[in-house]
């Protein structure tokens, strides 16, 4: 149910928010914002990998960057749907 309502919620932001007078723009947004968020999505991956053992003595940063690959993830798939 919470990832129903996570979707269905960012789906209304961006209904509402992202050009909501021209779906055609507004879809060729969401479009470009997919293959920006999927990239970000990646790099934040290979960074964590490249920097694993720095950041290991730091669990905070870890977990930081373990979060913002955990968003970015979940709205590139709905940018992407």
């Amino acid at each position: 149910a919470l990832v129903v309502a996570y979707w269905r919620g960012l789906w209304y932001i961006l209904d509402e928010k992202l050009a909501p007078h021209n779906k055609e723009l507004s879809g060729w947004l969401c479009v470009s914002l997919a293959f920006a968020s999927t990239s970000l999505c990646l790099g934040i991956f290979q960074l964590s990998q490249r920097c694993r053992g720095y950041l290991a003595h730091s669990p905070v940063r870890w977990r930081l960057i373990e979060l913002l690959y955990t968003h970015a993830t979940a709205a590139a798939s709905v940018f992407a749907w």
